[in-house]
Order: C-alpha cells, then structure tokens, then sequence
C-alpha cells in the first residue's frame, strides 16, 4: 500500500497540498500566486462572563474600565501592541448565530490583540501593568478553567482592504465578488 493510501486510509492527513482540479475566478486565489500573510500576529482569548453578573455590567465594564486599563498602560505602548480590539457577542447575537445553522461557541466575548513579533506580547503578558489588568478581570470575567482560551496566527486577507501601517496587503475589493463560479 502506497503512504498517500495508508494516510487515506487511517485518517491521517497529508504532509502536502493535494491540488483538486479547479477553474479559478479570481487569478488572486490560483493555486501559482503565493498565499498573502499579514505581517502581525493576532492572539485571539475568546472568555465568558462571570455567571453572577449581568451582561450589561460585562460589557459596560469591559468598554470602559478594562479598555482604559489596558490603552493607558506604558507596557501597552512599549510592547508595540498595534491594534486592541473587543468582540462583544451578546445574548440575541448568539441566537441569529443559531439560527444559520451553526454551533456557537460558549463564550461571550473575544478581544484581539495585534503584534510584530512574540517578545512583545509575551513581554506585556509578563509585566506588573498586565497582572494590573488581570486582577481587573476578576470583576467581570469567569476566570475559573476553561473560562478562557486563546488562538493566535496571521490573517490572510480574502476580501477587504488591509490597515495602512499596519497590514497593508489587500485582498480582493469587495466590488469584484460576485462573478459567479466557472463551470
């Protein structure tokens, strides 16, 4: 048996690409041009609230508080943390999330962070600023296990224009989408 039948047949992925045959609309997306990695790295901690406060308060607080926290720190600056954002996802949003047919992750909040290298966001998540922002948390998240949990890697923008000084590759512009799929 062949290692690409024995992958198949194990379950196992490939170590490669395997290239399916396909008439692409958009020369942006062939299989020659090269894949568009943003250059900063983006750490995604997905959290919930604390069961014995109100959503109000959990974003209230989070918007206001927490973010001043946060943006008034000298590590904030110091680290080159180029970009803070906040995902508030609340009650009647998770519901139309269901409603297209798929499950919603169990958390209700998201923040994202933007970096060039690791050493800055290690080093923030490092600093006495941070542990300041940290027992912040204790007012309004759920920081027992599994209240938390984090992603990180690069976008790759598909449609949209990138930041200018910051992810400056565009993908496709929006006005393009649309063309209808080759046959």
């Amino acid at each position: 048996m062949s290692d690409q039948a024995d992958q198949k047949q194990t379950g196992q992925r490939a170590h490669t690409h395997e290239r399916i045959d396909h008439d692409f609309t958009y020369p942006l997306f062939d299989y020659t041009t090269p894949i568009k990695y943003q250059p900063c790295i983006k750490v995604s901690l997905f959290f919930r609230k604390r069961p014995d406060v109100s959503y109000e308060h959990f974003y209230r607080h989070w918007a206001t508080v927490h973010a001043d926290l946060t943006a008034a720190s000298n590590e904030f600056r110091a680290r080159n943390i180029l970009r803070y954002t906040q995902h508030h996802c609340k009650p009647e949003e998770r519901e139309q999330v269901k409603k297209l047919g798929v499950e919603v992750l169990d958390y209700d909040a998201c923040t994202t962070m933007w970096v060039r290298e690791w050493d800055d966001m290690i080093g923030f998540h490092a600093s006495a600023d941070f542990q300041r922002m940290v027992q912040d948390c204790g007012h309004f998240l759920d920081l027992s296990p599994g209240g938390l949990r984090a992603m990180a890697g690069h976008d790759v923008i598909v449609v949209g224009a990138g930041i200018p000084g910051v992810d400056e590759t565009d993908g496709l512009p929006s006005d393009q989408t649309g063309q209808g799929w080759k046959s």
